[in-house]
């Protein structure tokens, strides 16, 4: 920047007097006078009193020209040989800057506040003007949020917002959020919400048979018992086909005996009951059993028993069975008594391969010696194939 200075009259007649015309001092300039920090006024002799630079015995340098880069475009007060920013003050003859600037007094500058960097990564930082100090930092990027010092993800699963033994996964900044994984075992839902699956949604079993839901972490359902009546496993009952067979062609009047029809099953299903005929009295005890096997001829085991008393002449009954039988497996139906008592069959073999509804009639099992009930009771003997024949009553559903 340059300043122009009026030279005063008695100078300019001083001048005039001394020299001639191409006769001027080479170390005198009449060009305009230096701003500097001892000359801030641009008069001659920095005193700002005359209007006149120095002459060239004061060492005045005559250029006119100030730099004022690095503090502000307006001087300050003069100070001992010096001239302060503008943000400055004169103390005991030093320039010191104002509050919220920084520098040598001369040239202050505003204290920059983000010069360090002290926001955390992505964050705007904004200067606080002078004469303040400090910084301000911007809000977190998105998805992130203040912990303090810095900037952290945002976790959408802090306050566990998926259903209980499900996993979650935050979304990471910038987006926020949370997703929830698969349901546990035995149950169903988005993951936030996961309920029992119910077994019995679907009404499974058969009508008017109980359903109960296999609670998770299980699934299923479980049938109860079908109506009376009928056989089965809860999901199918059926009801029970009645099959006769043998007659009243032979008898006998014996005991304690035990005899038993055996029948190969041709399907799937289910014995209700059976019942032999005999004449038995109340004070005959009568014991049923249910024996399997894999073939005829095969080692037999008992699967089901139950006692009861004679009835006198008829078909004694054996109580509800209700059991499952496979089919190609081998079973023995029979009854052993404890006293003396008349059981029939026929022995032509009019009977041979009979549908019994349980199977095909094969054999008979039989004991001159019953025992008595045991649980672990097998009949001993094996009667010709086909041959003989005992009255029973079959009831089986399939």
């Amino acid at each position: 920047m340059f300043h122009s200075t009026r030279l005063g009259a008695a100078t300019a007649l001083g001048l005039a007097a001394a020299c001639s015309v191409g006769d001027v001092p080479e170390t005198t300039s009449l060009g305009p006078p230096t701003l500097t920090s001892a000359n801030p006024t641009g008069d001659g002799d920095g005193d700002g009193s005359d209007g006149t630079g120095p002459s060239a015995t004061d060492g005045g340098s005559g250029t006119g020209m100030v730099d004022d880069s690095g503090g502000s475009d307006t001087v300050g007060p003069p100070c001992g040989d010096a001239t302060c920013d503008a943000n400055a003050t004169c103390e005991g003859g030093t320039c010191v800057c104002e509050p919220g600037y920084e520098g040598d007094g001369i040239r202050c500058a505003d204290i920059d506040g983000c010069a360090a960097n002290p926001c955390p990564p992505g964050v705007e930082c904004t200067d606080v003007p002078a004469p303040g100090e400090g910084h301000a930092c911007g809000g977190c990027p998105p998805g992130t949020e203040s912990s303090g010092a810095d900037c952290i993800d945002i976790d959408g699963c802090a306050e566990g917002p998926c259903a209980p033994g499900v996993e979650c996964t935050d979304v990471p900044a910038p987006s926020v959020g949370f997703t929830c994984g698969d349901c546990p075992t035995g149950t169903e839902g988005d993951g936030i919400r996961c309920a029992d699956i119910d077994g019995c949604a679907a009404a499974p079993c058969f009508a008017g048979v109980t359903c109960t839901d296999v609670p998770a972490p299980g699934e299923g359902f479980s049938c109860g018992a079908c109506p009376a009546g009928t056989f089965g496993d809860g999901i199918d009952c059926l009801a029970p086909q009645q099959y006769e067979l043998g007659d009243q062609s032979n008898s006998g009047n014996l005991g304690p005996y035990f005899r038993a029809n055996g029948y190969v099953a041709n399907a799937d299903g289910f014995l209700g009951s059976f019942e032999v005929y005999m004449n038995a009295g109340g004070a005959c005890s009568l014991d049923f059993y249910v024996f399997e096997a894999a073939s005829p001829g095969g080692a037999l085991t008992q699967v089901w028993r139950n006692t009861v008393a004679g009835v006198g002449l008829g078909f004694q009954a054996s109580g509800p069975i209700g059991l499952p039988i496979t089919s190609g497996m081998y079973y023995a139906l029979g009854v052993g008594w404890n006293c003396t008592a008349t059981y029939y069959w026929n022995s032509n073999g009019a009977y041979t391969n009979f549908d019994a509804g349980i199977g095909l009639f094969t054999n008979t099992r039989w004991d001159n010696a019953y025992p008595g009930p045991s649980d672990l009771y097998v009949p001993p003997n094996i009667g010709p194939s086909g041959t003989t024949t005992y009255r029973h009553r079959v009831y089986y559903a399939e």
